[in-house]
Parts: structure tokens; sequence; C-alpha cells
């Protein structure tokens, strides 16, 4: 017993005399080195913040493609079928607004783009297209109406022009040109949401409606009213309340300076340069509408909430109908601008083409050895 206790003391006694020493060797820190430790952790922080996000929207990702998840719910219930989704029960919250100049009426709604999920203020957008003329980020102008139909405006009568102006309407519905050659007067327009990360400090309105705007005079303003609305579960009456997150876009590791970038959206549309033929557009089959509805396919298909895809069968799969759509519409700086590209040191080419990307569009691509689908500025 005696010799287990004089083990314990040496081995305390060994202990004591090494920490001594270690403590002994180890020198307090300078302030200016303990400024310099607390800038690199810093710095190391504000990195894996910026990581953080890019995990975040890389499992968004692989969750689900990008598109609309959850507009504004309108009815109230206990079936699964009553919540809203992207029909609520207007398909992506879509209503009419005939009695604004060149407004579409279009709700609040949640969405996800490429990666990035986020929330839009109630949009009622116009019939505007990225300017012609000027590359001014964000110019626009408003799409021409096409002409009223001569065979219409030579009728002596108001409601003889009402009539043969139902002809015209019968003959695109019936897609029949031997009753009347619709083709020059009923011009398909594309309308789409874009995303992206901008560096504006300053509160920066998505784009102009008559109807909405962000009730905030700052971003940090609206960061606040999204936090008190989220966790007191009220609405913003006049639906003018947008989620737009923010994020660290680049740290420098040597002054730990950081980048912050502000993401924002928009919504306008383009025309579309050829025939569109009704044939294209295939009903898509919502379970969730029709059985809260006691609808048919055939009867929903007038409805509001009839969503359709847009599909052209006699194309190849990797080259649809929706990529040559979007290869007419600019990008941020508009019709003229130059969006070539090199990636990895390969040039990127057109969708089914071998003919490099050199002009202001958006493109599906294609990499000269492999397939990448994709589209550029994040639309």
């Amino acid at each position: 017993m005696m010799m287990r206790s004089g083990i314990l003391v040496l081995l305390a006694m060994c202990l004591s005399l090494t920490v001594g020493r270690t403590s002994a060797r180890k020198k307090p820190l300078t302030i200016t080195e303990e400024l310099a430790q607390l800038k690199k952790a810093v710095i190391q922080l504000s990195k894996q913040v910026m990581l953080q996000q890019t995990f975040a929207e890389e499992r968004v990702r692989n969750e689900g493609s990008s598109g609309i998840k959850i507009v504004r719910a309108v009815e109230t219930g206990l079936h699964n079928y009553k919540s809203a989704t992207f029909l609520g029960p207007a398909a992506f919250a879509c209503h009419d607004h005939s009695d604004y100049d060149r407004t579409i009426g279009l709700g609040e709604m949640s969405v996800v783009l490429n990666g990035v999920a986020f929330r839009t203020r109630h949009n009622d957008y116009e019939l505007v297209q990225p300017s012609r003329t000027s590359s001014l980020q964000h110019a626009v102008e408003d799409i021409p109406f096409p002409d009223v139909p001569p065979e219409v405006l030579n009728k002596p009568t108001v409601p003889e022009q009402i009539q043969e102006m139902r002809e015209w309407f019968q003959a695109f519905y019936k897609q029949d040109k031997s009753i009347r050659d619709y083709s020059k007067y009923f011009k398909p327009v594309m309308c789409y949401l874009e995303g992206a990360w901008t560096l504006d400090e300053n509160i920066e309105e998505p784009f102009f409606s008559e109807r909405h705007w962000l009730d905030a005079k700052s971003w940090e303003e609206l960061q606040e009213k999204n936090r008190f609305i989220t966790y007191t579960g009220v609405k913003h009456r006049m639906e003018n309340i947008a989620f737009l997150p923010t994020t660290i876009v680049s740290v420098n590791m040597t002054s730990g300076d950081t980048v912050y970038a502000q993401w924002n959206y928009r919504i306008l549309c383009n025309p579309i340069n050829f025939e569109l033929p009704l044939s294209f557009f295939h009903q898509e089959d919502d379970l969730s509408y029709r059985v809260d509805s006691g609808q048919t396919m055939k009867e929903s298909a007038t409805t509001r909430a009839a969503r359709f895809k847009l599909f052209d069968p006699t194309r190849q799969q990797n080259n649809q109908i929706l990529d040559e759509i979007f290869a007419s519409i600019p990008g941020k700086e508009n019709h003229g601008a130059n969006l070539s590209y090199t990636v990895f040191s390969e040039t990127i080419m057109t969708a089914g083409t071998e003919i490099a990307t050199s002009h202001s569009t958006l493109h599906t691509i294609i990499a000269p050895t492999r397939q990448l689908r994709t589209v550029l500025e994040g639309s």
C-alpha cells in the first residue's frame, strides 16, 4: 500500500513539473497578436458562413427542380387537398386584371430558382419586354399589340365588327386558318421570372406594377418585417412584403473584407417570333384541384386552375421548343449584348448546334464533349 502511495506521489510531482515547464515556456500574447488571432477567426467564420449558404442551396437543388412551390392559400378545411401548392386554386395564383392597363394578375408565391428559395410580393406584372434599343440594365419597353384585322375594321357597324371578330377568335380556337388566317393577329408571348444575386446596397423594386410595391425603405427593414410576419403568423394586408435572402459571396482572406449580395427577381415578357400551335400545350392532371372541385379533366381545362406543359412531339428531347423560346430571351443588358462563354477551357455552344454563344440571349447550352443543360443569368 505504501509502495503504491509512493508511486502516486512521484507521478503527481512529475506531472506538476511538466505543467510548470510548459507554462513557463508559453508567453502571454500581445494585443497585436490577440487581434491577429481574432481577425483570423472572424475571416474563417465568415468563409464558413459563405460555404453554409452554398450547402443550403445545393441541398435545395437536390430536393427537386426550380419552380413555384406554394401560392397563397384561399381554401380552408382538414383535407390535404385543401392546402395550397402551386394551385390555390388558380394555377400559380394567376388572375384577371383587365381593369388595369397591360397588367397580368399574379399573386405572391414561394419560388425556388437554382437552389435559392425566396418569396415574392404580390406581383401583378405588366406586359413589357426587355428594351430593343437600350443596354441599360433592366430597361424595358411595351410589347406592341397586334393590329386589328382589316376585315373587322372594314365592317360598317359595330355589331358587324363584333360578329366578324368572333370569326377570328373561332378560327384561332379551332386552329383552322380556312375560317380566317389568324397567324398575323394572334401573337404568342412568353412571360418569365428571372432572379440574380445583386450588389445593390439600396433597396430596388424588382419591377414596376401599378398595384404593388415593396413596403420597405431598406433591405434591413424588409428583413425585419419578414421576421415579424414569420414569427407572429400575421399577413401583410396589401401583400407587399417579399422574402429576398442576403448572402456573403466573397471573403478576402488577407483583409477579412466581405462582400454581401442581395437576391432580387423580376417578371417580364418577350414576344415569341414564330407560330405556337395550341396542340403543343398538354394539360397536366392536378388531382388536388379536381378532387376538391369534382371536375373532370375537360371541365377543369377552362378554369384558371388548368396547368399545361409545352412540348413539341416532333422534336428531340434535348432541343425542345421551350429551349428555342428561351434562346430568344435576352439577359440583363437586353438585346445586342455579348454573352460568349468559355467554361473550363471549353467554348459554350448553343444547344443542338456547333455555334458558339455570342449574342445577348439566354440559352440552354451544350459543351463540346458532354451535354450540359442550364440557363444563363439564373433565369
